[in-house]
Order: structure tokens, then C-alpha cells, then sequence
């Protein structure tokens, strides 16, 4: 790699996103090769729904999306380029259309750690748009708009939550 800022914006990834990856219960990640790594496979176990070839909506509890950081990511973002849902097929989701998710405005410089929160709140309809003029699923905005009371699909954090210790130390 010929950008030594870029090297290190990239080694910063891994070490956040492996710190993230501990302190959670549902979060895999899978940098691939490259010294920095420049992508990762993120696999989050929680719940979201998807769409079978007979139509029916079911939950599903283990999705796998790629993520990539382009030699320009310092610079400019397509969030096309840079995040892909790979599984499992038939996510569904109104900000999802096939393997392309959109996660909002993705500036340059976003963080791994901060894609990882973003794709996670994405799956568990944390973040929904329920706008049929305003998203890549206007069936899926529509369900979601008459489903709300089961949202979000799973309401378990992401990352554990520290344990608080009261109490007074012995010394």
C-alpha cells in the first residue's frame, strides 16, 4: 500500500473492529487479505426478515455482508461500492434491493465500526424508511408501515453491555 494515511486508517479499522467484535455476542468479523485490510465479511447473528420465493415473510438469523474500503475511500464514498449484502437471499428490508443495501449518507472516513452499527440496526429494522417513494423496496416500506409493532425485528444490543460495579473497593 503506497498511502500512509490510508494504512493507517486501515489498521485503525481492525483494531476497532475487533475490540467491537469482542464485546459482542452476535458480531464475526473476517478481514480478508491485505496488510492493512482494505475488506471484511461481517457476520451478525440477530434477527431480520426476508422474502422466499413463495412470498411469505419469515425471520432469518444470520446475515453476511462484505464490506470494502477503495483505495479513495479517504476521499470520496459510493456506498454502492463499499457494502453488499451476500446472505442470505431474499432480505427484506424497504433500504435493501437484492445484494445493494443503503445505509443512509456514508461520508468519507466512516468507520468500519460505525458500518458495522449502521448494517446491524439496518437488519433488525432498528432503521427502516417506510416511505414508498424513498427507498429500493416500496412492498417492504409498505409491510414494515403495517408491521409496526413488531419492530425493531430483534431488540438485543449489538455490543454487551459493561458491567457496572457499585459499591465501595477493599484496600
Amino acid at each position: 500500500m503506497e498511502d500512509p494515511i490510508l494504512a493507517d486508517f486501515l489498521r485503525t479499522q481492525l483494531r476497532e473492529a475487533r475490540a467491537l467484535e469482542a464485546a459482542s455476542d452476535l458480531l464475526r468479523i473476517a478481514p480478508l487479505p491485505g496488510d492493512p485490510p482494505q475488506a471484511y465479511i461481517i457476520e451478525l447473528r440477530c434477527r431480520g426478515l426476508v422474502r422466499h420465493s413463495d412470498g411469505e415473510i419469515h425471520e432469518a438469523d444470520r446475515f453476511v455482508a462484505g464490506i470494502r474500503f477503495p483505495d479513495d475511500y479517504l476521499r470520496r464514498v459510493d456506498p454502492y461500492e463499499v457494502i453488499t449484502l451476500l446472505e442470505p437471499a431474499g432480505f427484506f428490508h424497504p433500504n435493501a434491493a437484492g445484494p445493494a443495501i443503503c445505509l443512509g449518507r456514508i461520508g468519507p472516513r466512516t468507520r468500519l465500526v460505525d458500518l458495522i452499527y449502521q448494517t446491524y440496526e439496518l437488519i433488525v429494522a432498528i432503521k427502516a424508511t417506510v416511505r414508498e417513494d424513498d427507498c429500493l423496496n416500496p412492498a417492504a416500506a409498505a409491510w414494515y408501515r403495517d408491521h409496526r409493532e413488531i419492530l425493531p425485528i430483534d431488540r438485543r444490543p449489538l455490543k454487551r453491555p459493561s458491567l457496572a460495579l457499585g459499591g465501595t473497593r477493599d484496600t
